[in-house]
C-alpha cells in the first residue's frame, strides 16, 4: 500500500495551549478544539468580559498571502 506524499501544511504543528498564554494575555486558552493543515481552533475565555470565545491560529505559511487574509476576515465576519 502506498501513501500519499505529505504537503508542507500537513507537517505544521499548532502551538500547545500553554504556548499561547504570553501572546494572548486577555484570554484564558482552555483547549485545542480542532486542527487542520492550514489552521488550529482553540476554546478560550475572554477574561475581561467573562465569555467564551474561539481563537483561530493560521499556520505561518497560510497567512502570508492577500487571499488568505481576505478569506480569514470574511470568515470572521460571518461568525
Amino acid at each position: 500500500m502506498s501513501q500519499e506524499p505529505q504537503s508542507h501544511h500537513d507537517s505544521w504543528t499548532p502551538p500547545a495551549v500553554h504556548e499561547l498564554d504570553e501572546e494572548f494575555p486577555a484570554l484564558e486558552i482552555q483547549s485545542l478544539l480542532a486542527r487542520g493543515g492550514m489552521s488550529a481552533v482553540y476554546l478560550a475565555q475572554q477574561k475581561s468580559l467573562e465569555r467564551g470565545v474561539v481563537l483561530k491560529i493560521l499556520a505561518p505559511e497560510t497567512g502570508n498571502t492577500q487571499g488568505a487574509a481576505e478569506r480569514f476576515q470574511r470568515e470572521a465576519r460571518i461568525l
